[in-house]
């Protein structure tokens, strides 16, 4: 179902089921900026597609007919992003596929997991965001796109978006990038339930259900590197948060590997969904127990309220 809050009366108003998704067992939900609600959906027979709906449309949800985008397996997770116009869907086949929010179709698709056959390596959590923007960074200066997928056998793995070099946004024919190599990041010895990037700093955090949380720094400095002013990766004129491989190439490239600055364990009962403020200072967690944890970085003498 759906519900909309009444601003003045402080209620919710019901908006009706969507009664197309009957039969249909939900895995994700999100909103776009365009009010479009995004539905992932799995069907008991191996099946999945993404349903599309228009919550700003005056007619009632019970009634609109969704767009509806099939994949090639179930879908266990999807992550929004309006910024890079995707919609990336984690599927029980092992896949993370593309969709083109303004095409509303699937336009790229990577098969995460190549070298297992295992049959836990379905994407149980996807996200989309920004790495290597440092805090200080002015809006829009980063173009580095990534997705990040988490597999039921505890694997981690991150694929770069190609950006166009005079607009910033994203390849819209073809989004993932195929010159640079996906990477391996540390793995979880559980499912890895949840991932969600912080829109500030460069930081990722992922839950799993081996009980731990972890913060991982994706942040580096690379201006250097593109103004041409060092080519040495052993320089101490290149300051990296970072340990990196550095490739030689015209212009030369570097390629980064996310360090794990906390891991946050104890977590008895399984995780469910993670969230963080966009500085990255507010952590909450809710699980299996109907509990939710808040935890709070900001410290006295941050200026946060």
């Amino acid at each position: 179902r759906a519900w909309r809050l009444d601003v003045e009366s402080k209620e919710l108003v019901d908006l009706g089921a969507l009664a197309k998704l009957k039969g249909k067992q939900v895995s994700a939900l999100s909103v776009d900026a365009e009010g479009r609600l995004w539905v992932g959906v799995y069907d008991g027979t191996f099946e999945g597609s993404v349903y599309r709906y228009d919550l700003l449309d005056p007619a009632p949800l019970s009634e609109q007919e969704p767009h509806i985008i099939n994949l090639s397996s179930g879908v266990l997770s999807m992550a929004v992003s309006d910024e890079t116009s995707l919609v990336a869907c984690g599927l029980a086949g092992g896949t993370v596929e593309l969709i083109s929010m303004d095409k509303a179709e699937q336009i790229d698709s990577w098969k995460v997991n190549t070298e297992s056959t295992r049959a836990d390596t379905h994407i149980r959590s996807v996200e989309i965001f920004q790495a290597g923007k440092a805090a200080d960074e002015e809006e829009g200066s980063n173009e580095n796109w990534c997705v990040v997928a988490g597999g039921g056998n505890g694997s981690m793995r991150m694929r770069w978006l190609q950006t166009d070099g005079d607009t910033a946004s994203v390849n819209a024919q073809e989004p993932f990038d195929n010159a640079r190599l996906p990477l391996v990041i540390p793995t979880h010895s559980g499912m890895v339930v949840s991932l969600t990037g912080c829109r500030q700093n460069g930081l990722l955090v992922s839950g799993s259900q081996d009980g731990t949380v972890r913060v991982y720094d994706f942040c580096y400095d690379d201006s250097a590197i593109e103004s041409g002013e060092n080519d040495d990766p052993g320089s101490d004129e290149v300051e990296f948060s970072n340990e990196y491989e550095y490739m030689q190439d015209d212009p030369p490239l570097v390629e980064l590997h996310p360090v794990i600055l906390y891991q946050l364990a104890g977590y008895k009962i399984w995780l469910s969904s993670i969230c963080v403020d966009e500085k990255g200072l507010k952590l909450v967690t809710d699980g299996a127990d109907n509990t939710v944890v808040v935890h709070d970085f900001t410290g006295p003498d941050s200026g946060e309220d």
